[in-house]
């Protein structure tokens, strides 16, 4: 007998004598798979009885018992038992199988029953035989029930491919959606990465505006503070002298200890135009307030030389000829402002146009 051989007739023996011993009613009554190998005889108790070393020996001898292999066991259900025996032709067979029938009916060859169990050996054995072949000769006599077999077996293998698809396309599923949220992940954590770099760079910026407007307004502070020095030094070492004003209009001017001799006529210049368009100032005396000298204008008039002089006959800005009026102070032709004002550092009558003094130099400009 070849290994295998000796591995199922032990595991017969020990599962019939284990029993006989612990459950004796089994020798006639049905019982499920899975106290076979869960009860009556687990592997882990039982395999040095048997005489295997492995699980998957245990299984596949197991395997072959309840596919009919040495007359042991009857298993009910016929289609447990041709997929088992269909598994055990495989190339590759899955010893495991039996678990997927734990819970069919099987019970005790009549052959394998002891023959001093239950009411006499001999009636027992003859029930058991005759049960035995009720079984089998229904099996192989309904036709009906071959093909319904053969009907179970490919919807069952139906639904098992189905369950398998199901259970791959949910894999693949699962798998997508993992994928799927670690790219999201990774793109949060980008995205995070990416916004704060861009606040670090405004802050940056920020700072580098906030360090160059204060550069620029110290800069402005030292440029104000060298002008006001400046215009300080500038007002320190000037001294300007004070005019008297046109027309009379300032303080008197007290007589020299010389006498009326050194006292300098005041002529006004002719109104006469330069290259600029600039009328010419009015020279104011330097003389005492009592003289006066006049000097009698042609036509018998009675209007002094200074008088006529300051009159303007032409407007300093649009060269048009002024009405002869004794108070012309605007041009009727621009609207021009032309009465003289006085210099705010001496006193001295200077022109609208003029940018600074013609006496102590002073910038009117502003």
């Amino acid at each position: 007998m070849p290994q295998s051989g000796e591995i199922l007739e032990r595991f017969i023996e020990t599962l019939v004598q284990e029993i006989a011993v612990t459950r004796p009613e089994y020798l006639t009554a049905p019982f499920t798979i899975a106290e076979i190998y869960q009860d009556l005889v687990p592997y882990r108790s039982h395999r040095a009885l048997i005489g295997v070393e492995m699980n998957g020996d245990y299984e596949e001898a197991l395997l072959q018992m309840l596919s009919g292999e040495g007359d042991c066991l009857l298993l009910d259900s016929a289609v447990a038992r041709r997929e088992m025996q269909d598994e055990l032709a495989s190339p590759n067979p899955n010893t495991s199988l039996f678990h997927d029938f734990a819970a069919a009916d099987v019970r005790l060859h009549p052959g394998r029953v002891p023959l001093d169990v239950g009411r006499g050996s001999e009636e027992a054995a003859e029930e058991a035989a005759v049960e035995a072949v009720e079984v089998s000769e229904a099996d192989l006599i309904d036709p009906g029930a071959e093909r319904e077999l053969e009907a179970e077996r490919k919807l069952e293998a139906k639904r098992e491919l189905e369950a398998k698809r199901q259970l791959e396309a949910e894999r693949e599923l699962e798998a997508e959606r993992e994928l799927e949220a670690e790219r999201a992940l990774k793109a949060e954590r980008a995205l995070k990465a990416e916004r704060a770099l861009e606040a670090e760079r405004q802050l940056e910026a920020e700072r580098q505006l906030e360090a160059e407007r204060e550069l620029e307004a110290e800069r402005q502070l030292e440029a104000e503070r060298e002008l006001e020095a400046e215009r300080e030094e500038s007002a320190s070492e000037e001294t300007p002298p004070k005019a008297a004003e046109v027309g009379g209009g300032g303080p008197p001017v007290p007589a020299t200890p010389e006498g009326p001799e050194q006292v300098e006529l005041v002529r006004a210049e002719p109104a006469v135009s330069g290259e600029d368009g600039v009328v010419g100032h009015i020279e104011t005396a330097s003389a005492p307030s009592t003289a006066s000298f006049e000097e009698p204008v042609p036509g018998g008039n009675g209007a002094t030389a200074a008088e006529s002089s300051d009159v303007l006959t032409v407007c300093h800005w649009c060269r048009e000829t002024l009405p002869v009026r004794g108070s012309v102070h605007f041009c009727p032709f621009c609207g021009s402002d032309l009465r003289p004002s006085p210099c705010r550092e001496c006193g001295e009558a200077m022109e609208a146009r003029w940018h600074f003094c013609v006496s102590c130099g002073a910038d009117v400009r502003d």
